[in-house]
């Protein structure tokens, strides 16, 4: 799982190296993302997420990047990655 990543075009050239091993990667993954980020768009993200195996996306409306990393998003943010790896222990 990856934390922290983003798919704008300044962060995809910087951490060009990085995403080729996400991309290939089969193992499961999971995007969360603030509807309002600032450094991506929830479209740029779906596009990149298309091109992946394994790989889902939740967003959590009005948020922008950085508060998904505040108490304010804790809750939902832990009951999103709860049922992702319930969902890939259940098989």
């Amino acid at each position: 799982m990856g934390i922290g990543y983003t798919f704008g075009r300044i962060s995809s050239l910087i951490f060009s190296c990085h995403y080729d091993a996400i991309m290939r990667s089969v193992k499961p993954k999971l995007f969360i993302m603030g509807s309002e980020d600032e450094f991506t768009s929830v479209v740029q993200l779906q596009t990149r997420v298309k091109e992946m195996k394994s790989a889902c996306i939740e967003i959590v409306e009005t948020a922008n990047h950085f508060q998904l990393e505040t108490r304010m998003h804790s809750q939902a943010i832990s009951e999103i990655m709860y049922k992702f790896i319930s969902k890939i222990q259940s098989g």
